[in-house]
């Protein structure tokens, strides 16, 4: 009988606890198998690898015992009136309105084969420095199982919606999508009734990859701040990648944040993640784009996080003051290190490979466990993430928008750049409000 290596036997382990976990489960067991038997072609000489998916699977664990998956509902829903929207939820009602009645009859223009859809920022919530949201562009991210079938489908249906990449048909879109940028195809810029709307599609697939690792921070750091969601997935794997995202960001967030802090705080430097090295809060943003987020919307992102931050490790929230706070040990830095998605574990430990050769992962993060300057280090890994896939997707919205179309909405968004810089720029609040 072989023996197994320490390795292994921690994946045998970690396998027979999510059995046993899941087993009354409905849908989750078939999903953990489904999951193990695709990374089982994985070379065993691929530490890096292995390693990481140990730590996915710790974390994916850890949630399941936490019951977090069947609380997808923590984005806010919007109540069913038709085919597309999904049932109200007892803890987020959200009344009938002209909003929700529009973006009904939007979902209603596109085809079938949504698997999840969601509105965000400032045309549904409100934000400082816009005091009519319905004057603001409606932004949407449609999610599908296969892209090229879609877009095929919607050139039937809103050829106009597109620009002149539609020419070459729908695999050369889909392709587009796939292979370049954050694996999301904007149309921009589109009328519908008497609003301008954006909406981005993207894959299941690729969804899913970047609320696991981060590879783009692009959709996952849309889904860090409050949504509408208007499709509820029905996919456990989406469900349980959604609530992981979360989590991933309050890890992210806490190696940034000083030993005491402000609730307001925490959102934003969470709200911030997916904006410092995008180029575009220089070029093209409100430099206080993300306080003017955060700051109306308090109670939204309390909803989205109050079960993560209730039973994370090494936090201690004082919900009634509105303060939390945190030991500032190695202890806790490796804690939440662990719990970082692939992409920042990658690049941190390719900044330290830089100086030690070859150094093993669980290695690596000690060293940042007990480095005072390890915030500087994370921070310096998202910024890198965020940095190139906001170039890449911006250079791809050139061709998915048409020149026409992109100088339009280039010109909206200087325009709030210099109304946002005529303000002093707000520094973050980390005491007690």
């Amino acid at each position: 009988m072989p023996r197994h290596s320490k390795i292994q036997l921690q994946v045998l382990s970690l396998y027979k606890e999510f059995l046993r976990v899941t087993k009354n489960q409905s849908g989750f067991q078939e999903y953990v198998k489904k999951e193990f038997r695709k990374n089982a072609s994985i070379p065993r000489t691929d530490f890096v690898q292995v390693e990481y998916l140990l730590h996915r699977g710790r974390r994916q664990l850890s949630m399941l015992k936490s019951s977090f998956v069947s609380g997808a509902g923590v984005f806010e829903q919007e109540e069913q009136v038709s085919k597309h929207l999904i049932k109200r939820s007892s803890s987020s009602v959200v009344k009938i309105s002209s909003s929700l009645l529009l973006h009904q009859q939007f979902l209603d223009s596109l085809p079938d084969g949504i698997q999840m859809a969601f509105a965000y920022g400032s045309g549904v919530f409100q934000q400082e420095g816009h005091a009519d949201i319905t004057k603001n562009m409606l932004d949407f991210v449609i999610v599908v199982d296969d892209v090229e079938s879609w877009h095929r489908k919607n050139l039937a249906l809103n050829w106009k919606h597109y620009s002149a990449l539609k020419l070459l048909g729908s695999k050369v879109i889909a392709n587009i999508q796939e292979k370049y940028g954050a694996g999301i195809y904007f149309n921009t810029l589109v009328k519908f009734k008497d609003r301008l709307l954006k909406y981005g599609v993207i894959s299941t697939r690729c969804l899913i990859t970047d609320l696991l690792d981060w590879n783009s921070l692009y959709v996952s750091g849309r889904l860090h701040k409050p949504v509408k969601l208007i499709v509820q997935p029905d996919s456990k794997s989406v469900m349980s990648a959604m609530q992981m995202n979360l989590q991933s960001a309050v890890h992210a967030a806490l190696l940034q944040l000083p030993e005491t802090f402000s609730e307001e705080a925490l959102y934003i430097t969470i709200a911030g993640l997916s904006y410092g090295g995008d180029f575009r809060m220089t070029f093209g943003e409100d430099h206080n784009k993300v306080v003017n987020m955060v700051r109306p919307n308090i109670e939204h992102f309390r909803q989205l996080y109050e079960k993560i931050l209730d039973s994370t490790e090494h936090l201690y929230w004082h919900r009634g003051l509105g303060r939390l706070e945190q030991p500032q040990s190695h202890v806790a830095r490796f804690h939440h290190l662990q719990l970082l998605p692939k992409t920042v574990l990658l690049s941190l430990q390719g900044q330290h490979s830089q100086a030690y050769r070859n150094p093993d992962l669980e290695e690596v993060l000690r060293f940042y466990a007990h480095d005072t300057h390890c915030d500087e280090a994370v921070a310096r890994c998202i910024r890198k993430t965020v940095r190139k896939s906001s170039w890449s997707q911006s250079l791809k919205t050139i061709l998915s928008a048409g020149i026409r179309k992109s100088l339009v909405y280039s010109a909206k968004k200087m325009g709030k750049m210099v109304q946002g810089k005529q303000k002093p720029k707000e520094s973050i609040n980390y005491r007690q409000q």
